[in-house]
Order: C-alpha cells, then structure tokens, then sequence
C-alpha cells in the first residue's frame, strides 16, 4: 500500500550529500528512522557525528517510527493469519484421512429405517433394496422380580440348607442349587448368595440384585437369558425350602413373548428372537430397533456410507472454521485463499460428495445426496470423483498446501481494514525550509 508523498517546493537537494543512498521506496517512507540523534545530523564540535544504522530484524520487529497504532495492527494481522494456517493444518490432515483410510470395504452395506437409523446388520456385498415390515409385536424374555425387603434386616429364609431348581420352558429338566442360609444372615446377605448360585447353575437364567439404597430395600430379579416363549422359566423349591416363597422370585413382571411380523405383503410369521433373517437381501433385521418407529416401518439395505460422510463432515467443519477466522480476522486477511477453496468446494466431485453451501457460506454435507451420488453411479467412479488422485479432496489439499508454503505476511491484506485506523495521510507543500519527506509503505520490507 503505498500512500503519496509531498515535497517542498525548494531548490535545495533533498538527502544530504555525508548519507548513504537508500532505495527510493524505503527513503521515501523512513529516510531517518534508524539513524541516532535524529534529527541533530552533520558536523559537532568540528568533528563529524557517527551514524550508526540497524536493519529491521523482521516483520514484527517494527522500527519506533511507524505511526501509531501500526505495530499494533500489524501484530494481530500475523496473529490472524497463523491461526488461519494453524486451522489449515487441520483441515489438512481430515483431507488425508478421506484420501488415504477410506474405504476399508468398499462393499459394506447397512440396514437402516427413517433418518438412517440402523434396524440390523447386512453382510458386505448384500443386495441393496427396500421393503416394509409390519410389527404385531416383539419377542421379550421373562422376568421374575422378588419381594422388596429390608436389606439390613435378619433373613425371612429361615436358618439351614435350602434348595430349588429352574425349569425352563417346556422340557422336563431343571436345573437345582442349593445355598447355605446362616443364623445372623441378612436379607441382602442371602440374595446375594442366590444370585452367585444361580449364574454358578449355567440354567439360562441371570439374576441380579435391585437395591433401593434411599428406602434400604433390596430385591432379586429373575431374567431369562433370551427372548422367546421358549425361554420362559419358573423357579419352585425343593421339599422343605423357602427360597421362592420367601423371597417372592415366583412373581412373573414380564412374560416371555414371540415376535409377530410381516415383510411387505406376506404372511405374518412367528419367531422366538428379534434378530429376522432376509436371505433375499442378504441382511439381518433387528424387529426391536425397528418396533421403535412404529408398528410399519419402511426399511431399506443400502451401502454403508457412513464412515465417508463422518470424515465429509470434517472437512466441511474444517473449511467453515477457516471461514469464521477470516472473518474474526475483520479485513487483516486476503480475500483469495477464502475465494479459492471455496471455488473447489463448489466444483462437481464435491458436489457429488453432498456439499451444498448456505445463504449464509458455511458449507454442509447432505448425506441424501452423497447416497443419492453412490446410487446413480458405480462405487469406484463416485469414490474415485471424491476421494481419488484427480477428485475435489485432492485438489483442496493441494490449494491448502500452496498457502502453507507460503510466508506468513502472504496472507495479509495490508490493504484491508484493519490497517485503514492508521493509514492516514495528510499532504503539506507550503513553501519553508527543507524537511524529510513525508509518507507510508507497509509491506514485507518491514
């Protein structure tokens, strides 16, 4: 930014013949700034004064001369501009993760229903489609909750061996335990020791204890280890024990039940567990996750795309926070490197990624259209358009590269806002003795 300079109108050469010749743009701004005893120049004491000059160390190493509030300006525009290329760096190394970590399998697929919400599993290579299910209801395994009683208490099981056995649905065998109930023994004291005899069992029955630590209760629960009227169980005891009837572990809370469906317009079906296989698809559906959008749900089997739009969704993070520092930066910046990585978000591969741009600048990712891309094309021409040698992740990465190679004072506008509180001039040509000239550069050679 150059600033005009006057001259007086005088015949008198302006540098003194005893100085040294200076370039012309840097006379022009500071012609003495680094000499000592400015402006008291030329001959004392009948000896000639010695000018002793320093060169400036750097940019932010600013001579006593510039005007106010410049070295000031000058320091939060560096300021500016390494946060920015700080911020690049990152933007930079999620650029590296989508080019070189994805994909691992370039054939994974997910079951998903409303929002993408996984519903089940689907194996890789698994043919993508859509279908409705129709929930009449989901399996569930049983569950016994015991009497609530006070934990510190002396035992409602009397003193002496006590046994019972679980019987699970309709087979003829049970499995039998047995525990040791102490004089002195607590209520807690002996459901714990019938919760450790029942996982000891292997009966396909787990139990655990319920604590109410406020009130001092405590109580055992019974639940079957999986879903199905064929997991159902029933505790009795043994002649001449008390566990179940003491300890109320009898009591049904939740009966076992069956899953109901239907896929699409067929026959409702019955299965024991949750987990609905669909060879046709190759997939796995999970009738529980589904049940929670609804009693018909529409589901699809589609590429998993999610850990290239997780990886998506931090380059567009990275770019919106290069956005936002330059524009915290109020005008210290250049214009150019903003302008230039948005023209590559802007261009078809990371359009074909799902980049879409606000009213407002700030750059998203529309993970529809990113699978919308995917479906239209072959995986490896929409992988290769966003993530290979000749896609946009490429050529931001190296637009990014172009400019963190760069100095720092690169960046900076210096004819930009920031700088216009202090680059101000005022010409004087009236007719007096010869003075300096007068004027303002900023640039590099600072």
């Amino acid at each position: 930014m150059v600033m005009p300079y006057a001259v007086s109108p005088v015949s008198e050469a302006v540098r003194p013949n005893d100085e040294p010749i200076y370039p012309l743009e840097r006379y022009a701004m500071y012609p003495h700034a680094w000499e000592e005893g400015y402006p008291h120049r030329g001959k004392e004491g009948g000896k000639a004064a010695s000018v002793k000059r320093a060169k400036p160390a750097g940019l932010l190493d600013l001579p006593a001369a510039l005007p106010r509030g410049a070295g000031a300006a000058l320091r939060a525009a560096a300021e500016h501009a390494a946060a920015w290329l700080r911020e690049a760096g990152e933007l930079r190394a999620a650029l590296e993760a989508l080019t070189q970590r994805f994909p691992s399998r370039p054939d994974s697929r997910r079951i998903v229903a409303a929002e993408g919400a996984a519903v089940g599993r689907a194996e890789p290579g698994a043919a993508t489609g859509r279908f409705e299910v129709r929930i009449h209801s989901v399996a569930r395994p049983q569950l016994n909750l015991g009497f609530d009683l006070v934990a510190d208490a002396p035992s409602v099981v009397r003193p002496g061996q006590h046994g019972l056995r679980i019987r699970r649905g309709s087979t003829e065998a049970a499995a039998a335990l047995t525990i040791a109930v102490r004089l002195g023994d607590t209520n807690a004291d002996v459901a714990l020791r019938l919760r450790d005899a029942v996982h000891a069992a292997c009966s396909g029955v787990a139990a655990a204890m319920q604590e109410a630590p406020l009130e001092g209760f405590v109580r055992l629960a019974l639940t079957a280890s999986a879903t199905g009227t064929a997991n159902a169980f029933e505790p009795t005891d043994e002649p001449g024990s008390s566990l179940v009837n003491a300890l109320g572990i009898g009591r049904i809370a939740r009966p076992a039940s069956d899953a109901v469906y239907a896929i699409d317009d067929g026959a409702a079906k019955v299965s024991g567990s949750n987990a609905v296989p669909l060879p046709r698809l190759g997939a796995v559906l999970d009738l529980e996750q589904a049940a929670a959008f609804g009693s018909r749900v529409n589901v699809r089997v589609e590429r998993d795309l999610a850990p290239l739009a997780e990886r998506l969704h931090r380059v567009a993070a990275g770019a919106n926070a290069l956005r936002e520092l330059h524009v915290r930066a109020g005008g210290a910046l250049l214009p150019e490197p903003m302008r230039r990585i948005d023209d590559v978000l802007a261009q078809a591969g990371a359009g074909a990624a799902g980049f879409r741009r606000s009213s407002a600048g700030a750059w998203r990712v529309d993970e529809a259209e990113l699978r919308a891309s995917f479906g239209a094309s072959e995986m490896a021409e929409s992988l290769r358009r966003i993530a290979g040698p000749g896609g946009f992740a490429a050529a931001l990465a190296d637009e990014i590269d172009g400019w963190r190679r760069r100095p720092l004072d690169a960046l900076l506008d210096l004819n930009g806002g920031l700088f216009l509180a202090f680059a101000q001039y005022g010409a004087d040509a009236a007719p007096r003795s010869p003075s300096a000239l007068s004027g303002l550069r900023v640039d590099a050679v600072l």
